[in-house]
């Protein structure tokens, strides 16, 4: 066959009918697919360079660039597919299918959006919020406990959330679903409610942070470093040097006190003597306690008076104030005041009576 005759057939030739639809219109499907999907890819890198060229916060055009990024090239192919298969006639079935792929696709691809945009957003909120080095402090709060747990809600949720929207757009009964998840979650839930507790109150810890990792923190009776926050538990290096394992659950039912917060440390120190001592040595002995105090350059003192009589006789009470709140410090400064008053009361031969003794910290 010459080509002159080949040409003048090629139209009766492109009007052959294979699947249910003319050779022609099935290359324009398939050129039409290819020529969509080129189009696509030269969007995403033409919006990537327009964003590089843009005067907008770094933050902003990191997130906006991550999340361009994520677009996935299947789902380029799944757009340009369906854009030229659906030119076609195709048979319901087979376009069912294809409309619930093409669903599936969109679905799939914006929940990738909507989780980068939101892990981005959490984490660039945490480090920005947190103290120190760039570098260190964006290290710590990526791997922190909160971060974990508040980033795995927010995908536990995007998930949940694109599952039913998906399922709802094929027509399936969502509310029968949903309506059994409710009373299934429900059986569980109250099956290890001991769980979800803490795995609450670790939610809680993370967010409204009464302590973090490193932190010198007290639960009545125990005292240690914070090492860990997990998602049921939080570790506690005790002071005497064993390691506490409580549940997060307990330790928000205590009251927590927090060392590490402590910018001053206000601390009472009462004595009590016989009442049979003489009054010009209960004023000798108060002063004595001052210039103790105020020869330590860390203490500041606020009061030293006769408080009043107790059952156990008279009560003297140094109140005074520890400009730098370290542990070492409090303890030298105890010891100093103790023994400085000790002396001073066997030189005064005043008698102390021991057993209502303390100091408080306030």
């Amino acid at each position: 066959m010459s080509f002159t005759e080949w040409t003048a057939n090629l139209p009766k030739f492109a009007e052959n009918v294979y699947f249910g639809n003319p050779l022609w219109l099935s290359f324009s499907a398939i050129v039409s697919s290819i020529l969509c999907y080129l189009f696509l890819r030269f969007m995403r890198h033409f919006l990537l360079s327009l964003l590089e060229k843009q005067d907008l916060p770094e933050a902003w055009k990191t997130s906006l660039t991550q999340v361009i990024k994520r677009t996935k090239p299947y789902f380029l192919l799944g757009v340009s597919l369906f854009a030229g298969l659906h030119l076609l006639d195709l048979s319901a079935r087979a376009d069912k299918i294809l409309v619930n792929t093409f669903k599936f696709v969109c679905f799939l691809q914006a929940a990738l959006w909507i989780d980068r945009g939101i892990m981005l957003l959490i984490r660039q909120t945490f480090v920005s919020r947190a103290q120190g080095d760039p570098m260190v402090r964006a290290e710590t709060e990526l791997n922190s406990p909160r971060t974990v747990i508040i980033t795995f809600m927010a995908r536990l949720l995007i998930v949940a959330t694109f599952v039913l929207m998906f399922l709802d757009n094929l027509g399936v009964n969502i509310t029968a679903l949903v309506t059994g998840l409710g009373v299934g979650g429900v059986a569980v839930a109250l099956a290890v409610q001991n769980i979800l507790g803490d795995l609450f109150a670790s939610l809680a810890i993370a967010l409204d942070k009464p302590f973090e990792i490193g932190d010198v923190i007290c639960i009545a009776p125990h005292t240690g470093t914070v090492e860990k926050v997990g998602l049921k538990t939080t570790r506690i290096l005790l002071t005497s040097g064993e390691q506490l394992v409580v549940g997060n659950q307990e330790i928000l039912r205590n009251r927590i006190q927090n060392f590490k917060r402590m910018q001053l440390r206000r601390v009472t120190f009462p004595l009590f003597v016989s009442v049979n001592a003489k009054s010009d040595d209960i004023e000798q002995l108060l002063e004595e306690g001052r210039i103790i105090i105020s020869s330590l350059p860390e203490l500041r003192l606020d009061r030293a008076w006769v408080k009043g009589f107790s059952s156990g006789g008279l009560q003297l009470e140094w109140v005074y104030t520890i400009l730098n709140p370290g542990f070492e410090d409090y303890a030298h400064a105890q010891q100093k005041l103790t023994l400085g008053l000790l002396k001073a009361c066997q030189r005064l031969s005043i008698r102390v009576v021991t057993s209502e003794n303390s100091s408080q910290e306030t």
